[in-house]
C-alpha cells in the first residue's frame, strides 16, 4: 500500500496542486504516516473505493506480489476499472533461478511470476496498464550496494514525474508509496 505516504508527500511537493490518494491495508502505517496533502485510505486493494475511470493515473509499486494470485488478479482488475492510465511494478524473474532468489528474500511475497507468465495473465484479464518488472537483481537482493540499482530507481522516478507532467495529470492514486 501507500505505507506511511512518503511517495505521496514527494509527489505533492514536485507537482503542487495535484490531487492524490493513497490506500493501505494496514492501519499501523496510516497511524504513523507523514504529514502530506494526500487523502490516505484504509482499504483492501481488491475493492477500491472509486468510481469507474475516475482516477487519471494509478501507481502500484511492488505491493501486489504480497497477495495471493487470486487477489492479485482482482486488484489488477480494480486498477483497470478505476484508472484512465496506470503504472504497476511487479516482482518477477526471467527464470526459476531468479524467481527463487526473490522467494528466499521476501518474507511475505506469494505471487512472483516469471515475466512471460505476467504478460500471459495481463492478456487473459485484459489489463492494459504500463508495467515494469522488478527482479531480485534490480532490487539489490543479489548486489545490495550496487550503484546501478540506485540509478534504475531514479529512472523510474523520472519516468513517473515526466509522465505526470506531460499528460497534465491532475489526480494520482497510489496503491503503493514505498516507505
Amino acid at each position: 500500500g501507500c505505507k506511511k505516504g512518503f511517495l505521496l508527500k514527494d509527489l505533492n511537493i514536485l507537482l503542487p496542486g495535484i490531487k492524490s490518494y493513497g490506500i493501505e491495508n494496514h492501519s499501523y502505517a496510516l497511524k504513523h504516516a507523514v504529514k502530506c496533502k494526500s487523502k490516505l485510505i484504509l482499504t483492501d486493494y481488491t475493492k477500491l473505493p472509486f468510481k469507474n475511470k475516475s482516477l487519471d493515473f494509478v501507481i502500484a509499486f511492488n505491493s501486489l506480489y504480497m497477495q495471493n494470485l487470486g487477489d492479485v488478479i482482482k486488484s489488477l482488475k480494480e486498477i483497470e476499472r478505476v484508472s484512465k492510465k496506470s503504472y504497476i511494478v511487479l516482482a518477477s524473474g526471467e527464470n526459476d533461478k531468479e524467481r527463487n532468489k526473490f522467494y528466499k528474500w521476501t518474507l511475505i511475497g506469494t505471487s512472483i511470476l516469471l515475466k512471460r507468465e505476467w504478460r500471459q495473465l495481463f492478456r487473459k484479464i485484459k489489463f492494459n496498464g504500463d508495467y515494469y518488472f522488478s527482479s531480485a537483481k534490480s532490487l539489490g537482493v543479489w548486489f545490495i550496494n550496487n550503484v546501478k540499482n540506485f540509478i534504475k530507481i531514479m529512472r523510474l522516478a523520472d519516468y513517473v514525474i515526466n509522465f505526470l507532467e506531460k499528460k497534465k495529470i491532475k489526480t494520482v492514486f497510489t496503491v503503493s508509496g514505498g516507505g
